[in-house]
């Protein structure tokens, strides 16, 4: 169970992913995640922070909001555990977009 009260700094996403560790084909062949060669993952997102800083000190929005689903690369996800639960950490900027 996530805290209620984690917020996530700046423009950071906390996403959950679902843990598929292998595919099933349409005819039966098990693939496991380790084969998968694409380098993007799909998650939802569970807590946004307030958005990134100007120079000046203002802060600029999220677009992101709790409970969209979006696509980023594996390279920039950080890895967290919570209550015994891995969860990502990645920059607004560094997704793709909103899957809808």
């Amino acid at each position: 169970m996530l805290p209620k009260n984690l917020n996530p700094m700046g423009e950071r996403l906390l996403v959950e992913v679902e843990n598929n560790s292998q595919t099933v084909t349409s005819t039966g062949v098990i693939i496991p995640e380790t084969a998968n060669t694409s380098n993007d993952i799909v998650g939802k997102v569970l807590a946004v922070g307030a958005g990134s800083r100007t120079k000046t000190g203002e802060t600029i929005p999220m677009s992101v909001n709790v409970g969209d689903i979006v696509l980023f690369p594996k390279s920039v996800a950080s890895e967290t555990i919570i209550n015994g639960k891995k969860y990502l950490v990645v920059k607004e900027s560094d997704t793709y977009g909103i899957v809808e």
